[in-house]
């Protein structure tokens, strides 16, 4: 009797991380989705404006809080408008498997250089 316990504690204790990643990362993906729909509905609502004239394009960039990015690019028949947002993460175990890793891709880009360039010096 007492080992059956012993060795159900062991196998909860086991599986526990396991299970509150799972639980976190649900809870983080959907959060994001809402996140994403939210951002969503806000921009075509001031798209909409934008187009039919109601608001400027300086209304339009001021229209959002200063925690998004708004970068417009215009071309000769189109208007480029990216938005951005960052995310903070619940679970720091979602956040290193869904992030990017800037450093990671810092260091890739100089040895990428540094590989060209002493590719250059030998020719």
């Amino acid at each position: 009797m007492r080992n059956k316990k012993g060795q159900a504690l062991v196998e909860f204790i086991l599986i526990l991380p396991i299970v509150l990643i799972l639980i976190f990362t649900t809870v983080d993906i959907f959060n994001l989705i809402l996140k994403k729909n939210d951002l969503e509905t806000e921009v075509s609502d001031q798209i909409n404006l934008l187009t039919s004239n109601k608001i400027s394009l300086d209304a339009f960039k001021n229209s959002f809080n200063k925690d998004y990015e708004i970068i417009i690019q215009e071309d000769k028949e189109y208007l480029n408008i990216n938005i951005t947002k960052n995310y903070s993460w619940i679970s720091p175990i979602t956040k290193l498997l869904l992030e990017d890793n800037k450093e990671e891709k810092e260091s890739k880009e100089n040895q990428e250089k540094d590989d060209n360039k002493n590719i250059k010096e030998d020719e």
